[in-house]
Order: structure tokens, then C-alpha cells, then sequence
């Protein structure tokens, strides 16, 4: 994500790390997200630490967030970040997704969650797979990334939503499978 953070002013960079290169280092699958399709070698951003954050996010296989760690200043302080990871569940104590949960999303995301859709993720709002109105709590694992138009969809169609644990995704409506998606890694392939 590439943006003034928190009003700093500096731009942000979520490093989305998956498990295999926080054990064993970089690979051919380890991947900065800069946002809007921005890609920059690790060297460029080495060139600017200091006048950037860096937010470490760590994926599963499937491209799942597992642990996120705080906002740092530099690339070498990102794994003691993750030493203290940001809370990502909040269950009823906010209604709208946090700061952090929203960078935990654009690290599995790269568009909107419905199958087809290329609307980036920064034009997408948290939905409530378990909606708030209905007692759902504000919980990663029950956010999912949704543009306006399938949003609004959702809803008038009255769509019936599962986010499986992988966060692959199948759609009903009126009991009749409309779509499904595999897990979000497969919008990074």
C-alpha cells in the first residue's frame, strides 16, 4: 500500500512475507505489494528506508494472513515487528474494519473478493460475511473485500456467502451455487 500513513506523511509499504521465506529467505514467490500494481525491487526500497514504513504481513499457502506485525521504520526491524503482532480481531467492539485489518486484506487481495472482478482493492470496503446487523462480529476472517457494484449486489440479490478457511469463496443464491473462487493466492498467480 502506497499512501501517507497515519498522517505522517511517509509512504507505507505493506511486505506481505509468506511462512517459507520468514523461515528460509527470499524465493521466487515472495512478493512486495506497493499498491495499484506498483512493483519495486527490494533494492529500491532499501533505497528509501527511512523516509518510508514498512508493515509486515505474513501469509499462509493459501495467501492467508496469519500474524501481522506493527508499522516500522526499517526493512531489518520487520521481524521484530512481527514479535508483537497487531490485533486483527476486534468481535463487536467496532463496527468498521481497522486500519490494520485493512492492510491484512490488501495483503491477500489484490481486487475485489467476487470471482471475475478486477476493482483494486483500494476501491473495495470491508463487507461482514456475518453481518454486523445481524451480531457478526468485526473479525478478519469474516471480512471480505467487496467493490460497490458486487456490494450492492450482494445485498439486493440477497446473496448467501461462505468464506471457507482458506478464504475460498462460494456464493448462493436461493440455496443455487452462483460462484466460486478459490483461495486469494490465486489473485497473485
Amino acid at each position: 500500500m502506497l499512501g501517507a500513513a497515519g498522517g505522517s506523511g511517509r509512504p507505507e509499504f505493506v511486505v506481505t512475507i509468506d511462512e517459507e521465506t520468514l523461515r528460509h529467505g527470499r524465493h521466487a514467490g515472495s512478493r512486495v505489494d506497493c499498491g495499484r500494481g506498483i512493483h519495486l525491487p527490494v533494492e529500491a526500497l532499501q533505497a528509501i528506508a527511512g523516509r518510508a514504513r514498512f508493515v509486515p504481513v505474513v501469509i499462509d499457502r493459501h495467501g492467508v494472513v496469519v500474524r501481522q506485525g506493527r508499522p516500522v521504520p526499517t526493512l531489518d526491524q520487520l521481524r521484530d515487528s512481527l514479535l508483537r503482532p497487531v490485533p486483527l480481531d476486534h468481535g463487536r467492539s467496532r463496527r468498521h474494519a481497522s486500519r490494520d485489518q485493512r492492510r491484512a486484506l490488501r495483503a491477500m487481495y489484490r481486487s475485489c473478493g467476487v470471482a471475475g472482478c478486477d476493482r483494486h482493492i483500494a476501491d473495495c470496503q470491508p463487507h461482514h460475511i456475518e453481518y454486523w446487523e445481524h451480531g457478526g462480529p468485526t473479525d478478519l476472517a469474516l471480512l471480505l473485500p467487496l467493490c460497490k457494484h458486487h456490494h450492492d449486489r450482494l445485498h439486493a440479490e440477497q446473496w448467501e456467502v461462505e468464506l471457507r478457511p482458506d478464504r475460498s469463496l462460494v456464493v448462493r443464491r436461493h440455496g443455487e451455487v452462483i460462484m466460486t473462487t478459490g483461495p486469494p493466492i490465486e489473485q497473485w498467480a
